[in-house]
């Protein structure tokens, strides 16, 4: 099983740690999600590299972030930070998932280039891809760790999703969970407008800068969302079309909710030819 880790807190059960872990960025999904895509035995060796890099890297919240696929190797990701959770972002990657680095900084360079280079990854971070600017014509290079570091940042900026009043800012400006947000009912948690996009807290000064935004994911042009009820009705699922492999889960009456992120790095460019 999964492990998440929020300050002293350690939990091995993924439902339990969920229920736990609600003070944390993203709280964990289901088992049934996780185990459609990762062994008992990743689970472990998750859950035993978690403590330790917590700790190095003194962060408040550490998260299982996802995985892009390569060639060679897959890359497996987790996501920390220290305290509000726009400021210093940290992300680590690993292929065996006991050894682990942490990502350089986004290169503007990398950002600019992330949607020329369609190439799959190949799991080498050291590999270099070789194409043409579609700008310019001019060929370009781009090494693997920084498009990896591009791709993990834009995906997490623009696919990160949060039921609505999820959050709210504090007296000194920090991100922080609701502690009276109880979750979505049924009726509300089955319609897209009560989902709103987690960058759009970033800066806000109002405590409650979401209650009334129209800015929800219902909007987002060309829709990239598919909504649907699994268990019997009692977690919605929300699929991103945009970035497929990004799948948002909440419990339905419950302050659990989270995302994760399975799939090959790359945008879906087909998307308008899908409406």
């Amino acid at each position: 099983m999964i492990c998440l880790l929020h300050g002293g807190m350690r939990r091995v059960s993924v439902f339990n740690a969920a229920r736990a872990l609600h003070h944390s960025l993203q709280p964990t999904h289901s088992e049934v999600e996780l185990g459609e895509f990762l062994s008992s035995e990743q689970k472990i060796l998750i859950c035993s590299s978690m403590k330790t890099l917590r700790d190095e890297n003194k962060l408040k919240v550490l998260k299982f972030w996802g995985r892009i696929s390569g060639i060679v190797n897959d890359y497996y990701l987790l996501q920390g930070f220290t305290s509000d959770c726009f400021r210093n972002v940290k992300y680590f990657y690993s292929h065996d998932l006991i050894d682990w680095v942490r990502l350089p900084r986004v290169e503007p360079e990398a950002l600019r280039l992330l949607d020329d280079c369609t190439s799959l990854f190949t799991g080498i971070p050291s590999h270099v891809f070789t194409f043409m600017s579609p700008l310019d014509q001019q060929e370009v290079r781009l090494k693997e760790e920084d498009r990896l570091t591009a791709a993990v940042v834009v995906i997490n900026n623009e696919m990160s999703i949060i039921p609505r009043s999820a959050f709210l800012i504090g007296s000194y400006n920090q991100t922080m969970k609701n502690k009276m947000f109880k979750g979505l009912p049924f009726d509300k948690s089955a319609d897209q407008n009560s989902y709103v996009h987690f960058e759009d807290l970033r800066g806000s000064k109002v405590m409650f800068p979401l209650l009334d935004s129209t800015n929800t994911i219902e909007t987002d042009f060309p829709p990239a969302w598919k909504l649907q009820h699994e268990q019997e009705g009692q977690v919605a699922v929300v699929r991103s079309q945009l970035w497929p492999g990004l799948t948002f889960h909440h419990q339905v009456d419950s302050p659990v909710y989270g995302w994760t992120y399975f799939g090959d790095g790359r945008r879906n460019w087909d998307i308008c030819y899908m409406i």
